[in-house]
């Protein structure tokens, strides 16, 4: 099975880390855990905020 990764990064301050999801991510992590992906988000490697979405791709 293959997958579509998509990758968003940003270069501001980042999300604080005491900080629980708000709406947006937590819908986004419901909407693409319903089609059996995963949603990671993590801090930037020289800040920000990096969000990974991996989907899986049915063959068409």
């Amino acid at each position: 099975m293959d997958d579509l990764l998509l990758i968003v990064r940003d270069d501001g301050i980042g999300l604080a880390r005491e900080r629980s999801a708000g709406v947006i991510l937590a819908s986004m992590r419901q909407r693409v855990a319903e089609v059996g992906g995963l949603v990671e988000v993590r801090p930037g490697p020289g800040g920000g905020t990096v969000v990974r979405a991996r989907l899986p791709v049915s063959p068409g």
